[in-house]
C-alpha cells in the first residue's frame, strides 16, 4: 500500500512541506505577543513558520521572559524561494513613542525602510507594508491605560494579538498582493 504525499489532520488537508509558503515572523518570544499570533494564524492558513526572538528583551521587561514559547510554533525554513509576486514585508509600527524617543525613532525609521523597500524590491515581486496594530495588550498595560484604551475605541475593547494575525494573513495571500506600500492603521478606529 502507498502512503498519501498530503496528510490529512484535523480535517484539513496539509500540503508536503515543500509545497507549503514559508513565513520569517521577528519577536516571537512570548505566546501573548502580537508576533505569536500572527505566526499561530499563518500556520493555520496552511504556512511554514521561520522564527526569531531575542531573549534579552524579554528578561528586562516586567513579564520576563518564556522560555517554552519556542517550541509552541517550532517550523523552520531556511529561505524563499517563490513565485515572482508572492513574496511579502510586512512590519509592525506604534504610535506608544511618547517618552519612548528611542523606540519611536526606531519604528519611524522602520516605517520609512519597509514603504521604500516596495519600490526596491518590486523587481523581485515582493510588496512590502507597515501595520500599526493600534492598543494590543500583550502584558504591558496597566489597568488606567488598559481601561483608557477601551473607551477611546469605537468597538469597546482593546485590539488581540490574532487581530493582528488575521490582517497579516491576508496581507501574505494571492488576495492581499495588490496592497503595496501602504501604512495600514489596524486599531479598530482608536482615537
Amino acid at each position: 500500500m502507498s502512503t498519501p504525499t498530503n496528510e490529512v489532520r484535523a480535517g484539513r488537508r496539509q500540503e508536503p512541506a515543500a509545497a507549503r509558503p514559508v513565513a520569517l515572523v521577528t519577536g516571537t518570544g512570548r505566546t501573548a505577543g502580537i508576533a505569536a499570533g500572527i505566526a499561530g494564524q499563518l500556520a493555520a492558513s496552511g504556512w511554514n513558520i521561520a522564527f526569531t526572538y531575542w531573549t534579552a528583551y524579554d528578561q528586562r521587561m516586567p513579564w520576563g521572559p518564556e522560555p517554552e514559547a519556542a517550541a509552541a510554533i517550532r517550523e523552520y525554513a531556511r529561505r524563499f524561494s517563490g513565485t515572482f509576486g508572492t513574496g511579502r514585508i510586512i512590519s509592525l509600527t506604534s504610535d506608544h513613542t511618547v517618552g519612548n524617543l528611542p523606540y519611536g525613532a526606531s519604528k519611524g525609521a522602520l516605517d520609512r525602510i519597509t514603504l521604500a523597500a516596495a519600490h526596491e524590491l518590486a523587481h523581485l515581486g515582493v510588496t512590502a507594508n507597515v501595520i500599526n496594530p493600534g492598543p494590543v495588550d500583550t502584558g504591558w498595560m496597566t489597568d488606567e491605560i488598559r481601561a483608557s484604551g477601551i473607551r477611546q475605541t469605537p468597538l469597546g475593547r482593546l485590539g488581540t494579538p490574532r487581530d493582528t494575525g488575521h490582517l497579516v494573513d491576508f496581507l501574505c495571500s494571492a488576495q492581499g498582493g495588490w496592497i503595496n506600500g501602504q501604512l495600514l492603521m489596524s486599531n479598530g478606529g482608536y482615537a
